[in-house]
C-alpha cells in the first residue's frame, strides 16, 4: 500500500472516529442536560416565583457562556478520543514474529515480522532473500521478496499459514506460479540479519 493511500486511509479513519465519538458525546450531553433541567424544574416547584426570576435575569449571559464552553469541551474530547482510537488502531495489536516451513523439492523457511513488515526467505541450500510485507490484515499476508537482476517475487501466505502461493508472471516460464504446503515452526533468528542480506 502506497504512502498516499495510507495517509488517505488515516484521514478517513480520523473523520469516521471523530463522527462516532462526537455523536456519542452529544447524546451523553443531551441526557445530562435533560436530567439537570428536570432537577431544576423540581427545585422551582418548591420555591417562590419571584426568588427564582431574579437570579435567572442576572445569569443569562453566564449561562450562555457556560453553554458555549460546554460545546467546546465536547468537541475537544471528541478530537482527543478520535486520535487515541486511531493510535490504538495503528498500533498492531497482533504484531508478532513467526516462521513457516514449506515443502518444494526439499523445504524452505520464511520468517515474518508483522510489526516491522520484514520477511526473510531461506532455502535449504542457504540462499537468503529479504522482502517486505505489503498487506497483512485479517486475511492472507501478501509480501514481496527482492532478488537482484530480476523482478520481485510476489508471494501470498494463507491466513491459516498452511500454504504459500508464488504468484505467476505471464510469459515467464520460470515464474509459472505454484502453491506449497507449509506448517508453522519455531522462530528462526534470521530477522536480525535482514539489513545484511543483499540487495542492501
Amino acid at each position: 500500500m502506497s504512502q498516499k493511500c495510507q495517509q488517505a486511509t488515516c484521514l478517513i479513519k480520523i473523520g469516521f472516529n471523530f463522527g462516532i465519538t462526537l455523536n456519542n458525546l452529544l447524546v451523553l450531553d443531551y441526557y445530562r442536560r435533560a436530567k439537570t433541567s428536570q432537577r431544576q424544574r423540581t427545585l422551582k416547584l418548591g420555591q417562590h416565583a419571584l426568588s427564582i426570576q431574579q437570579p435567572q435575569q442576572g445569569s443569562a449571559s453566564s449561562q450562555h457562556r457556560h453553554s458555549c464552553f460546554g460545546w467546546l469541551r465536547i468537541i475537544e474530547r471528541a478530537i482527543a478520543i478520535s486520535l487515541l482510537m486511531l493510535l490504538l488502531e495503528a498500533t498492531p495489536a497482533n504484531a508478532e514474529q513467526f516462521t513457516v516451513r514449506c515443502a518444494n523439492q526439499g523445504y524452505y523457511h520464511v520468517t515474518f515480522d508483522t510489526d516491522s513488515g520484514r520477511v526473510v526467505f531461506q532455502s535449504v541450500a542457504g540462499l537468503a532473500l529479504k522482502g517486505r510485507i505489503e498487506t497483512a490484515a485479517a486475511g492472507d499476508t501478501v509480501f514481496r521478496l527482492l532478488k537482484s537482476g530480476t523482478k520481485d517475487f510476489e508471494v501470498v501466505l494463507a491466513a491459516s499459514r498452511d500454504r504459500i502461493t508464488w504468484v505467476a508472471i505471464p510469459g515467464d516460464n520460470t515464474r509459472q506460479g505454484t502453491t506449497d504446503k507449509c506448517s508453522q515452526v519455531g522462530l528462526r533468528p534470521i530477522l536480525s540479519e535482514w539489513d545484511l542480506i543483499f540487495p542492501y
